[in-house]
């Protein structure tokens, strides 16, 4: 075993054999109401699930507070393109890590899930939570699909290729007929 900051690699026991198979998850992503807000933000969001599909993204909230940051609207995300889809409660929250004291992992503790003691110490000692997932709506996948085929066709008009060709230069003959059109018709 090596140090890592001070910290041992966890190791698989001996006494046990080793696993005949593992499935490798999704990264789950936590979310706050509060991190919704502005439009910025929200667009960061819909470009990750686009771009990131197999990704799981989970919107995280209290569940009996009734206090709802300002500025945070579902028909603000539904305008957008984001649908909340599937949700769960019973989450409790817990400490990521000692050395990180300010970020936090949830856990899912039912009645039938509590099997040790600081199952039970959290579920007293905390509030509920609840989340819901977040998923792109097909129209969004679409228009953003539509829009970047746009930015590809549209950077390239000029009939002139300048890439290695006969004699340096190219001629893309898709292109001429519609080149052609627009050059005589801004000298008309």
């Amino acid at each position: 075993m090596s140090d890592t900051d001070g910290k041992e690699i966890p190791k698989w026991p001996d006494s046990l054999p080793p696993p005949s198979e593992m499935t490798m998850l999704p990264p789950e992503h936590v979310i706050y109401r509060e991190s919704l807000i502005e439009e910025e933000d929200i667009y960061n969001l819909v470009h990750d699930l686009f771009y990131f599909p197999e990704d799981k993204y989970f919107l995280y909230f209290e569940y009996a507070s009734p206090v709802i940051p300002e500025g945070f609207d579902i028909e603000k995300l539904e305008h957008f393109g984001l649908a909340l889809r599937k949700y769960e409660n019973f989450f409790y929250r817990r400490p990521f890590g000692d050395d990180e004291p300010d970020r936090y992992s949830y856990i899912r503790l039912t009645a039938a899930d509590i099997k040790y003691p600081w199952h039970q110490k959290l579920v007293d000692s905390g509030p509920m939570y609840g989340r819901v997932q977040i998923e792109l709506m097909e129209w969004a996948k679409k228009d953003i699909e539509l829009q970047r085929l746009k930015s590809m066709s549209s950077k390239n008009e000029d009939p002139l290729l300048l890439q290695p060709n006969f004699m340096g230069v190219g001629v893309d003959l898709k292109k001429v007929p519609s080149w052609l059109k627009r050059v005589f018709s801004k000298k008309v």
